[in-house]
């Protein structure tokens, strides 16, 4: 360049995140370019479509040198990795989620989560045999996560039923009953 003279950049570019279509929050014009590299190596040229972005990748870019501007500054588009699947558990005696299903995550009858219904805050029922895949919707300032499945089983609870007697004596065995039922009286004196 002649002395004297400055040459300036173009303005940095400022490329966002839409977590629930996980592109870029803007069209990348072919006056702009993107690489996975903070060197810029192998950059590609914006073809005027958001760019899909990946869970955990970084992305960088930059405007292009044009007429007597030179490359803008480069921009790090820090792209958080996705959140963790949810981790709900089964109820096998109510063959339900063993908690409520709130508006933030969303479940399926199918794997790729098509047909996606949201919670309401109210148990999801899942019968014997039977799996529900769930995941936390996308957020301002989040990706959806991962999903979780979760398979209706007949498997019975852990432990034995269980009773609780206050301010009474059980004899056992009732040998005054013959015919196998025990009834048991409260003393609610």
């Amino acid at each position: 360049y002649i002395s004297g003279t400055t040459q300036t950049k173009h303005p940095t570019p400022s490329y966002g995140i839409n977590y629930s279509t996980e592109k870029t929050n803007k069209t990348i014009p072919s006056t702009d370019e993107y690489s996975y590299n903070a060197d810029m190596s192998g950059a590609v040229s914006g073809n005027g479509q958001a760019l899909t972005l990946v869970p955990g990748q970084d992305v960088y870019f930059r405007t292009k040198a044009s007429g007597d501007l030179l490359a803008s500054n480069i921009q790090h588009l820090d792209v958080p990795s996705r959140p963790a699947a949810p981790a709900f558990t089964y109820d096998p005696v109510n063959q339900r989620t063993s908690t409520m299903v709130s508006s933030a995550f969303e479940y399926s009858n199918s794997s790729d989560m098509s047909g996606a219904v949201a919670g309401n805050g109210t148990y999801v029922s899942i019968s014997i045999g039977t799996t529900k895949y769930f995941r936390k919707k996308a957020t301002a300032s989040a990706f959806k996560s991962s999903i979780q499945s979760l398979t209706g089983t007949s498997t019975p609870p852990t432990g034995s039923p269980e009773f609780v007697i206050l301010n009474d004596i059980i004899e056992w065995p009732n040998t005054s009953d013959t015919n196998g039922f025990y009834f048991f009286y409260h003393n609610s004196a």
